[in-house]
Formats: C-alpha cells, sequence, structure tokens
C-alpha cells in the first residue's frame, strides 16, 4: 500500500514505480471516501493522543514525545533522525495536519482489514522526509494496526541534470528501469541467444531488473543518494538476507510463516563471518 503527500499525488514517475514493484496505490488523496468514518477515526486518535503516556500539555499545545517512545520500543536509531523529538499534534483544540495525515493512512488500512500483513510505502520529496519520520511514529504510537504493518520511505529526489547513457536519458525512475531491463535483455541474448526475443522471457527480464534495482538500494544511502556502502558492507547485508530467506523457507508451514521481529532488523550491526 502507497501513502504519498500531496507533493507527489500526481507524480507520473511515483505511478510508473508503484505499477513496477507491484503496489497497491492509496493516495492521500484518495483515501477519505466517508466523511463519517474518518471524523470516527480522527475523534479516536484525539482521544488516543490525550491518553497516551507520550502526551506533553504547553501553554494550550498538545505534543507527543517521539523521543521517549523511540527509547522504550527499543526502535533502531539507524535511518531516524536524531532531532525527532516532540511532534505537535494539537493546538487550541485545533488538529494539526500531521494528525490528519495519520487519520487518512489510518482509514486506508482500516479498509485493508482482510490482510493480515499490509507493507506501507510513504512516498514523499526530500525535503518533506523529515516529517514523513514524524508521521511514521506517530502512527505506530497512536494505531494498534501499525504493529502488523512494514513501514518504508521512498524518497523522490529532483534530478538537477540529465544523465545520458547510450541512447537513454536518465531523469526519472521509470527511464532508470527502462536502462536495467535493456541491460539485462542483452546480457541475456550474450548467453542465450536469440531465444530471449521470445515473448516468454519478457517476464524473466522485467523481474530480473528490478531485483537489481532492489539490490542497488541496499547498497545505497537513504540521506545521502550519492553515498554507496563498501563493499564489505553489501556483503552482510546480502549474506543475511541470504540466511534470513533461507529460515524462512525451512519455517514455512500449511499457509503460515513466523513473523520477524522490527527489532532484529539491524543487519549492519550482526557480525558476519564469510
Amino acid at each position: 500500500m502507497v501513502n504519498s503527500l500531496r507533493e507527489c499525488a500526481e507524480n507520473t514517475d511515483r505511478s510508473e514505480f508503484i505499477k513496477e514493484f507491484h503496489l497497491e496505490d492509496m493516495c492521500t488523496s484518495e483515501l477519505v471516501n466517508s466523511a463519517r468514518e474518518y471524523e470516527e477515526i480522527l475523534s479516536k486518535l484525539k482521544t488516543k493522543c490525550l491518553e497516551s503516556k507520550y502526551c506533553i500539555y504547553d501553554n494550550g499545545n498538545y505534543f507527543i514525545n517521539a523521543s521517549h517512545f523511540i527509547k522504550d520500543s527499543g526502535l533502531l536509531e539507524d535511518g531516524i533522525f536524531k532531532n525527532v523529538e516532540l511532534i505537535k499534534v494539537m493546538s487550541c483544540d485545533q488538529v494539526e495536519p500531521i494528525l490528519l495525515a495519520v487519520t487518512s493512512l489510518e482509514l486506508a488500512v482500516q479498509e485493508e482489514s482482510n490482510s493480515d500483513i499490509i507493507t506501507t510505502v510513504n512516498v514523499v520529496p526530500h525535503n518533506k522526509l523529515f516529517y514523513a519520520t514524524k508521521m511514521s511514529l506517530l502512527w505506530q504510537i497512536l494505531s494498534n494496526k501499525s504493529n502488523a504493518a512494514a513501514i518504508k520511505h521512498q524518497v523522490s529526489v529532483a534530478i538537477e541534470r540529465v544523465i545520458t547513457v547510450g541512447d537513454i536519458n536518465l531523469t526519472l525512475a521509470s527511464d532508470l528501469i527502462r536502462l536495467r531491463k535493456a541491460q539485462m535483455k542483452r546480457a541475456s541474448i550474450l548467453k542465450y541467444g536469440s531465444t530471449v526475443h521470445d515473448p516468454s522471457w519478457q517476464g524473466i527480464i522485467a523481474e530480473v531488473a528490478s531485483t537489481t534495482i532492489k539490490f542497488e538500494m541496499l547498497g545505497t544511502s537513504g540521506n545521502e543518494p550519492n553515498t554507496y556502502l563498501g563493499f564489505s558492507e553489501i556483503c552482510q547485508f546480502m549474506t543475511m538476507l541470504c540466511r534470513t530467506f533461507s529460515s524462512y523457507y525451512r519455517s514455512i508451514r500449511i499457509l503460515t510463516a513466523p513473523l520477524v521481529s522490527r527489532n532484529n532488523c539491524n543487519l549492519r550491526k550482526i557480525p558476519i563471518h564469510i
């Protein structure tokens, strides 16, 4: 499920990303389809804010102490802004926009109640990443639904210059997808010959290209798109992923599989011996 801020709502590149990675589009501007349900959820979240042990009242304003929540929950600090402390949710009985955004997200998740596990991808421009982090933390504090959800952030960054690779100009994520598909097709032709032109190969090439991009994302720092992880760090990621998938397949039972604890996902802190 994809939740996006208004700045990304009309982004065609975002739509291509959603389509390529088989995600369900739940754009914020389309979430509020029932005013009554929306108001009910907002009322419940306001009550939870006031009753939360992390709630702080100061001169007519209500804040949620996110830093205490992070410490109490044992959440990993990697990837979380160090200066995320207080989140303002209400002022003089006026609801802050961030709480309204959490309400929309909660409504979308409620409509997906038939799903056991939901992955939410917050699509935000780079200058709104701090806001998205606070919104994600606030949702985890106020919602029981967030406990069963995997939360990810997809950051869109403005491109200042066009990068030309062959006959493809890389200005959008969709251009990168096209480039990787073309490269995978050429590589397959070199290895398997003209049989690659058969339509049955299209799905294979698309899957390999998609996997390549995902591994590239693993090897790139989220806050610094131009900073790449060192080879040893990438090897640690790959080794742990192999072990995790191997353990997952061994543990599968009929229609059930164990959930991986959110607190055990910091791969870089686990020593790897190759």
